[in-house]
C-alpha cells in the first residue's frame, strides 16, 4: 500500500501532451512550478544574465564569493516551466521554446565529466554538514536529465538523451564513486548532498523529491532500470520512515 501511495503521489504530474498538436509527446515534468516562467525568473532573487540564463543573487552568503550563479537546480525550475508554458501555447510561442532551449544548452554545456558520470557541482560549501564546495545534488541530477530529454524531444538531437543518461549514472554509483546512491542492504537513499566521503545524510525531504525525479525519467525513457532504482528508493521511506517521526511532527 505505501509504494502504491508514493507511486500515485510521485506521479501526479506526469502526463501526455499528445492534446497538443504538433507538440512533443513528453508532457510538463512532475512538481513544475505552477507560476508562469517569467513570474519565476523575475522573483525575489532571481533575474536572467546577459545570455538569458537564469541566475539566483546569493549576495554576501559564503563570504560573498558566489554572487549571482546559475544554479543548475533552479534552471531546472525555470526550464520546467518554460516547457510548461510552451506546450500551454499549443507549441506556437517560438520564444518559449528558444527561452527553454537556452536552458537546456547551458546545462548541456556545463555538465562536469566524471567518467561516465555528468555531474553539476555546487561551488559552496554545506556548511550544517560540513561537505565542501564541489558536492553534487541527488536533487538536481534526475530534474537535469528530464530538461535534457525534453530538448531531445523537441530538437531530435542524441546529445541531449546521451548527456541526460550520463546525468542518471549518479542514482547507481555512491558518493564516493562520484554518484548520489547510498546503498543500504535492499534499499537505496538517494542524497540531497552527496559527500564525497560516503557519509549518508538521509535528508528525507530530499530523497523524495529525488525520487519524482526519477520516475519521471522513467515514465519518459521506459527504461526499467530508473524503475528499479525508483522502487528501492520507495523502499527506503517504507522501511525507515519512523526514524524521522518525533512524535508529533515529521520532518
Amino acid at each position: 500500500m505505501m509504494k502504491l501511495f508514493f507511486t500515485m503521489a510521485l506521479a501526479w504530474g506526469l502526463g501526455s501532451a499528445s492534446a497538443f498538436a504538433n507538440c512533443p509527446e513528453i508532457g510538463p515534468a512532475p512538481r513544475t512550478l505552477t507560476s508562469p516562467a517569467a513570474e519565476y525568473a523575475s522573483s525575489k532573487g532571481f533575474s536572467l544574465d546577459s545570455d538569458g540564463i537564469l541566475v539566483f543573487d546569493y549576495g554576501n552568503r559564503y563570504g560573498g564569493g558566489v554572487g549571482k550563479f546559475r544554479n543548475p537546480y533552479f534552471i531546472t525550475n525555470y526550464a520546467n516551466a518554460l516547457y510548461r508554458d510552451y506546450l500551454d501555447t499549443n507549441c506556437s510561442k517560438v520564444d518559449l521554446l528558444h527561452q527553454f532551449m537556452l536552458q537546456a544548452d547551458y546545462l548541456l554545456s556545463s555538465a562536469v565529466r566524471h567518467g561516465q558520470l555528468a555531474e553539476w557541482p555546487y561551488p559552496f560549501p554545506i556548511e550544517e554538514y560540513g561537505i565542501p564546495a564541489g558536492w553534487i545534488s541527488g536533487i538536481g541530477q534526475a530534474r537535469i536529465a528530464g530538461v535534457l530529454q525534453r530538448a531531445s524531444a523537441l530538437t531530435g538531437e542524441a546529445k541531449y538523451h546521451e548527456a541526460a543518461e550520463a546525468a542518471m549514472e549518479a542514482y547507481v554509483n555512491s558518493p564516493k564513486d562520484g554518484g548520489v546512491a547510498t546503498i543500504d542492504g535492499e534499499v537505496t537513499w538517494v542524497e540531497e548532498y552527496a559527500d564525497p566521503t560516503g557519509t549518508s545524510y538521509k535528508v528525507l525531504n530530499g530523497h523524495v523529491t529525488a525520487l519524482g525525479g526519477i520516475l519521471d525519467y522513467f515514465e519518459i525513457t521506459g527504461e526499467k532500470k530508473w524503475k528499479a532504482v525508483f522502487d528501492s528508493g520507495v523502499a527506503a521511506v517504507a522501511r525507515d520512515i519512523e526514524k524521522f517521526d518525533t512524535g508529533f511532527l515529521s520532518f
